[in-house]
């Protein structure tokens, strides 16, 4: 069961990256709001 998980939790958290990635960069051309916080979220990752 475990080395049938460990792919499926990999998966998951590219589909995670993506989604994040796919909706951050939508809603940055949209929303200004959302640079700030895209920024403030890489400045709170250093």
């Amino acid at each position: 069961i475990v080395l049938e998980l460990q792919p499926i939790s990999r998966l998951l958290e590219m589909i995670k990256l993506i989604v994040t990635d796919v909706d951050g960069t939508l809603l940055d051309n949209n929303s200004i709001l959302t640079g700030l916080n895209k920024k403030a979220i890489l400045e709170c990752r250093k």
